[in-house]
């Protein structure tokens, strides 16, 4: 008999259905500026909370994973609540700091459970690299701008008014934010 409830308890967990779907939410991940960061600055992540049907409410929370050996140093976790009708989404910014440059990773919570969870890939560029951001919609004024040379290189990471962070704090990672033939009135007051 014992064996018997062995087996059951086994056919159920193997098809229970994920996490992210019993909580009916999904994820979408975009790190800022294409994934490339300074080394030690803040990392700011747009995060697409979906609901798959009901209502769902929790949070999203970002945190940096200290390589082993380095758990005992502090670590920033921020967190950002979400509150969806059936069927809705939302994009939210979250932003930590990033001292050591260490992996980032997001987890949405649903109802107190973790539902899902990711490790961002990001490009930690050193400081000696010019990270130039540009905000255009003519593609020729892109063009011209990524024959930008100097010292050890250059990066060149295109932005958008829904990928521009809204505070000089993000925006640190930029060593220069190019604004060429671009439409402002799709920016927010802050930006």
């Amino acid at each position: 008999m014992r064996t018997g409830w062995l087996w059951v308890a086994l056919l159920v967990l193997l098809t229970a259905p994920p996490a992210a779907a019993a909580a009916g939410v999904s994820l979408a991940v975009e790190p800022a500026f294409q994934g490339y960061l300074k080394e030690g600055e803040w990392v700011t992540v747009w995060v697409e909370v979906r609901s798959e049907g009901e209502a769902a409410a929790g949070e999203v929370a970002v945190r940096t994973a200290p390589p082993p050996g380095m758990e005992h140093l502090p670590r920033p976790e921020y967190a950002v609540p979400y509150d969806l009708p059936p069927g809705g989404s939302v994009r939210l910014a979250v932003a930590l700091p990033n001292e050591y440059s260490w992996p980032v990773t997001v987890g949405l919570y649903a109802d107190g459970q973790l539902a899902e969870q990711r490790t961002l890939s990001l490009s930690w560029e050193p400081r000696h690299v010019l990270l130039a951001g540009v905000l255009s919609d003519d593609e020729a004024a892109l063009a011209a701008l990524s024959g930008l040379r100097g010292g050890d290189g250059v990066r060149l990471v295109r932005l958008s008014a829904e990928t521009l962070p809204d505070s000089p704090t993000l925006l640190g990672s930029l060593d220069l934010l190019a604004i060429a033939r671009y439409d402002a009135d799709r920016l927010t007051d802050r930006q």
